[in-house]
This record gives C-alpha cells, sequence and structure tokens, in this order.
C-alpha cells in the first residue's frame, strides 16, 4: 500500500513539473495599413526606412492584452525583441496618434510608484503590478510616455513589453522574460514563439519557458547571437533558385523583429536582390517565382513568394523594403517569422527555427 502510495505522489508531482513552468500568451492578428512605417527601436535606432506604397498587402501586426494597475487598466502592446525596456502611453501623451489609443492613468493606480530617480526621454518612470495571461507581477517597472509615435493607424497597440538583452535596459530594470524567471514562473530563459498569417486568427502564441513540439515539424535548428543587445544571426548569403543574390562581404547581422511587418535590409543590397527576384507588376509570373533562401549561418531558410511579395488585384510588387542606415543589417520581422516555429534562448545566447513544414528548412 505504502508502495502505491509512493507512486502516485511521484507522478503527482511530475505532472505537476510537467504542466509548470511555463507560460502560454496569445497573440491577436491584426491587418496594417500599407502607408505605416515600423515601429521598432532598432529600424529606428539605424535612422529607420524607406516608407512603403503598398494600397494594401495584408501585413500583420501581433498584440497581445495586458493589464497594469489596481484596479486594472486593460491595453493591447507589442513584445519587442529590439528594446530592453517597457512603456506605456500615458494620458499626457501628447503624440497626436495617441488620441485614438487606450491610456494609462498611474493617477487611478493605487499601487503606482513613481520612480523619480530613474530619468527617461518624454516620459515617468515608476512600477506597478502588470498581468499577463494569467501571470501577475509586482513591482515592473516600465515607462509611461508623453510622446510615442504610434505606427499602426489601425493597430490598437498602447505600448510594448522589450524582450531584448536585459543588460541593456536604460531603467536598469528587468525585463519580462527576466521577471517570469525570478518569479519562477517559467523554469528557463528562454520563449518561443509562432506567428499565424491568417488575420483576426487565434492560433498565434508567444510560450514562455518552453517549446510547443506539435507546431514544427523535425529538429531546432541553432544558431549563436551575434549580438549582445539584440536577437541576430551571422546572415551570409541570399539565394534564389539555386543562384546566390547577395553576398555579404563583411559580418552582417540578420536581425528578428516582432514588430516591424516587412523585411529590411540595406539600400544598394536590397535593390540587387529585387532585381532578381524580377517580379512583373502585372503578376504574370507571380506563380513561377521561386522561395528565397537566407543563408544564416550553416543553415538555409527560405520563404515563399506570398511572403516576399505583394499582390493586390492584377498589381505585384517586392515587399523587401529599403533601410535608409541599415549599413550590413537586414531587419527580418514578421513576413519571416511567420514561416517558422522560432525560438530564443537567453541561457544558451542563441536563436532555433522548427521547420513548420518539412522541406523548407535545410543545413
Amino acid at each position: 500500500m505504502q508502495r502505491v502510495v509512493g507512486l502516485l505522489l511521484v507522478f503527482v508531482l511530475v505532472t505537476q513539473a510537467l504542466a509548470g513552468g511555463t507560460l502560454r500568451i496569445p497573440l491577436v492578428a491584426s491587418k496594417l495599413k500599407s502607408e505605416d512605417p515600423p515601429l521598432s527601436h532598432f529600424a529606428a535606432s539605424l535612422g529607420g526606412v524607406t516608407k512603403p506604397t503598398f494600397k494594401n498587402n495584408g501585413m500583420m501586426s501581433y498584440t497581445t492584452q495586458i493589464s497594469i494597475g489596481t484596479p486594472p487598466q486593460k491595453f493591447m502592446i507589442s513584445l519587442d525583441l529590439t528594446y530592453s525596456d517597457s512603456l506605456i502611453a500615458g494620458i499626457n501623451c501628447e503624440t497626436a496618434s495617441c488620441k485614438d489609443r487606450k491610456l494609462f492613468n498611474q493617477k487611478k493606480s493605487s499601487t503606482f510608484k513613481l520612480m523619480p530617480n530613474i530619468k527617461a526621454n518624454n516620459s515617468v518612470v515608476g512600477s506597478d503590478k502588470i498581468t499577463i495571461g494569467d501571470t501577475t507581477i509586482n513591482d515592473f517597472t516600465f515607462s509611461v510616455a508623453s510622446v510615442f509615435n504610434f505606427p499602426y493607424k489601425n493597430s490598437p497597440v498602447s505600448g510594448i513589453l522589450g524582450l531584448a538583452n536585459n543588460s541593456y535596459s536604460k531603467m536598469g530594470s528587468d525585463n519580462l522574460l527576466t521577471s517570469l524567471v525570478n518569479m519562477q514562473t517559467i523554469n528557463q530563459s528562454l520563449f518561443s514563439i509562432y506567428l499565424d498569417p491568417q488575420a483576426n486568427s487565434e492560433n498565434s502564441f508567444v510560450l514562455f519557458g518552453g517549446m510547443d513540439e506539435s507546431k514544427y515539424s523535425g529538429a531546432i535548428h541553432w544558431r549563436p547571437v551575434t549580438s549582445n543587445r539584440f536577437w541576430s544571426v551571422r546572415l551570409v548569403s541570399i539565394t534564389l533558385d539555386g543562384t546566390r543574390v547577395y553576398y555579404c562581404n563583411n559580418p552582417c547581422r540578420a536581425v528578428f523583429s516582432t514588430v516591424d511587418p516587412y523585411i529590411y535590409g540595406p539600400p544598394v543590397s536590397v535593390r540587387q536582390v529585387n532585381k532578381a527576384l524580377n517580379i512583373y507588376k502585372n503578376c504574370s509570373n507571380y506563380y513561377t517565382r521561386p522561395r528565397l533562401v537566407f543563408h544564416l549561418g550553416p543553415h538555409f531558410l527560405s520563404i515563399p513568394r506570398s511572403s516576399y511579395i505583394s499582390r493586390v488585384g492584377d498589381e505585384c510588387e517586392s515587399l523587401l523594403q529599403e533601410g535608409s542606415v541599415l549599413r550590413q543589417n537586414w531587419v527580418l520581422g514578421n513576413l519571416f517569422l511567420r514561416s517558422y516555429y522560432t525560438v530564443f534562448d537567453a541561457d544558451n545566447r542563441r536563436i532555433g527555427w522548427g521547420a513548420l513544414e518539412p522541406t523548407v528548412l535545410t543545413n
């Protein structure tokens, strides 16, 4: 009898361990207006990008809901891989686009604590409790912005939660991932992302602390992170139909962004790749365009034509955008990320990809 009880206890403990240690957060996909520029701090820090002119290409913004304060105030926010800190637009926001957003009122939260010793541009810094999913983090540090440019006219985003390297925090605070680890909500400093390309889909998610093996095929292919600040890996070349159309002579980075919808690169390089793509404006060669392949270290990751061509009726053009001052860096936004199950491992400073289809990722 004691043996049976003991086995039952072990089973319960193992079951609890398997069930715990992760936090799954749903992401809501919303269509963006094509004239909107990017939001990511990485793209902005390098001078931004050329403004797209597409009529309607179905690009997506992926957001999730959080609540802040007591009583809770609810907001839709973006998870930003290129920024370490978190911010929310406040009621004193002076930006014109703030008029159409939900804004945080710290005066109505009994748990908000002002942190006057920490300075931030166009904002005040404080801490409050935030709830994401079914998890509440007490005394989470963030800035309440009085100036914040919302780039997406029809996206509900009111702020960001930064997920870049914690050591680059301008406020000296823990980001969301570190906070979840410190609370022992998750067992490892790792998160994975699945983005569904369908608008208004409820299938997209970020999983903190683990991976969902049902969402990818085969093994995860890993590459070391090449920057202490950003989630980036080395980019070697870009090929099309077996022919190299771009090669990086100097160390190049592919920086991943969950906020930027497009793929951005140095102007000369993007023009070079777009010339090779040879996309007819009348879409007559749309179905003959092959997958575009990015050589990231020893791995070759490809994306389908629908991820690099905007097609509206009988009008087609490339979705590869020119960055104004991107140097040798490329930004791989949601267009790229939604082709793979992507894992960001902070403990081991690496990024991994799982193929959604068996044939799109090779060594």
